[in-house]
């Protein structure tokens, strides 16, 4: 009877041997602290070339008479955000041409990649305007804020095809004229 409790009790022992061995080479392998090493996230690199058009809300801004028009500047930047994923891509997408419509380009990372169907925001300089000097040109390099919402219709690789990009301006520009009442007394 001794020795049939006895096997069990070797076999178990023997078995907490293999798995306290094993335990330990894992150990070892890891840096001090025995806290396990943290892999970097991927990043995800695409091309992008999206037709970008403005009509009357176009980007560079010109004032004649009494008629404010915007077009596109060569070399004007658009960031990108995908609403899908909630990510802020980095890179920027650049305007290839002037005019009121253009090919915007560029190459764009992030994390949690690219998928068809994804909803992506542009976005034109941004929604501060905490300083301002009064002038069109300073509005026009600072201040025209306009955003479009494009959903990607193929992914081929790392290259993104998506719809036209309309951008809509998010402010409103005023200009004022002050002039002085002559006042006869």
């Amino acid at each position: 009877m001794k020795t049939r409790f006895l096997f069990p009790v070797i076999a178990a022992v023997a078995i907490m041997a293999v798995f306290s061995c094993g335990k330990e080479i894992e150990q070892e392998v890891l840096p001090e602290g025995n806290t396990p090493v943290e892999q970097p996230e991927a990043v995800f690199t695409y091309s992008l070339n999206i037709d970008a058009s403005k009509g009357a809300d176009g980007k560079a801004l010109t004032l004649e008479g009494n008629t404010l028009s915007a077009t596109w500047a060569a070399g004007e930047a658009v960031t990108v955000y995908n609403e899908t994923k909630g990510e802020a891509l980095t890179g920027s997408l650049i305007a290839q041409s002037s005019g009121a419509s253009t090919t915007l380009k560029g190459e764009l990372s992030g994390s949690k990649g690219i998928a068809m169907g994804d909803e992506l925001t542009l976005k034109f300089l941004s929604p501060n305007y905490s300083s301002q000097n009064g002038t069109l040109e300073y509005i026009a390099a600072n201040c025209d804020y306009a955003t479009a919402s494009v959903s990607v219709t193929g992914v081929d690789g790392s290259d993104i095809s998506t719809g036209t990009a309309n951008f809509v301006n998010r402010q409103a520009i005023v200009k004022f004229t002050l002039n002085q009442a002559n006042s006869a007394s």
